[in-house]
């Protein structure tokens, strides 16, 4: 009898042994999977953003919402010698900091420009590549993972990333409802302790929920209206295969269990218990499909609560 327990027992275990293992297994072919996709996703995106109709659809609403925090602090700032320090989370190719870069110089002076300081942090190494060759002035990327403990960098990535001081501003578009739910939260503790006390102003981007057909149906329509209808269409042909590369990828996420949507008031509610709080209405981007939140450091939040 103790000798069938003691088999019984050992296959259990050597079951759980081979399910954990598997389970492993299957995380990392996720893992892999994911970053392949995005990849992939990375260079049809930068292809299809080649012409103005996408690029409007997809960049209009977030430099017009930074615009106002800049102006304050250089007003406030008259020699205009106090660098402003921007951050970019999940920065891909850097679409953001470089339509960014293409509205502030119309919008600031010269000098202005060049105290504004732009940092891209992102896990794929591919999309800080192309980034790399995009990006140019004032800036510096760096590979890291703000949900890690001190983001994955070796004490030198992490000196200069820090610079010891901390970002006037903090952009953070189509990256949280990518976080896994044990990931969320160490991330936004990072940004927070990243982010000025006084000053520091965090700008988000996120989907309302699965766009795919939306975005697609959206996006052929800003190029006929665009170009005209027998220009457009042409150009659409010949781009056919990114366009379908990102409608896959889309899909993708739909079905997959990795990617969370939240509502306003989850979205409102996690930020508070990190310590943010709302400071201005909700806007719409991406032609309506993506909010645009503004918080800022509250940490009165956390005192209340531990009040509490």
């Amino acid at each position: 009898m103790k000798k069938i327990i003691a088999v019984t027992k050992l296959k259990t275990e050597s079951s759980l042994s081979q399910t954990s293992s598997i389970n492993k297994s299957m995380d990392t072919v996720s893992r892999i999977s994911f970053q392949e996709d995005w990849a992939n996703y990375f260079l049809s995106y930068d292809k299809l953003l080649e012409f103005g109709p996408y690029k409007d659809l997809v960049f209009k609403e977030i430099p017009d919402v930074t615009i106002p925090y800049i102006h304050n602090h250089f007003k406030n700032n008259i020699k205009q010698t106090s660098e402003y320090r921007i951050l970019d989370t999940g920065t891909g190719t850097g679409n953001v900091i470089l339509g960014l870069q293409e509205v502030f110089q119309e919008k600031f002076t010269q000098d202005q420009n060049n105290n504004i300081q732009f940092v891209g942090i992102d896990v794929l190494d591919e999309a800080l590549k192309i980034a790399q060759k995009k990006l140019k002035q004032n800036t510096k990327l760096f590979q890291g993972n703000l949900s890690q403990k001190k983001f994955g960098f070796d004490q030198n990535n992490l000196r200069l990333f820090h610079k010891n001081t901390p970002f006037q501003m903090i952009v953070m578009n189509n990256v949280f409802y990518c976080l896994k739910e044990e990931e969320k939260r160490q991330y936004l503790k990072s940004i927070k302790a990243l982010l000025d006390k006084e000053e520091g102003v965090l700008i988000i981007s996120e989907p309302t929920g699965p766009t795919t057909r939306w975005i697609r149906f959206k996006f052929i329509l800003q190029h006929l209206r665009h170009y005209g209808f027998f220009k457009g269409l042409s150009i659409l042909k010949r781009n056919k295969e990114h366009l379908n590369c990102i409608t896959r990828i889309n899909k993708k996420i739909i079905t997959s269990k990795n990617y969370q949507y939240l509502n306003e008031k989850e979205f409102d509610k996690e930020m508070n218990q990190v310590g943010f709080t709302k400071t201005s209405p909700i806007q719409k981007a991406y032609g309506g499909l993506n909010r645009i939140y503004v918080y800022k450091r509250d940490d009165n939040l956390n005192k209340e609560k531990q009040n509490g």
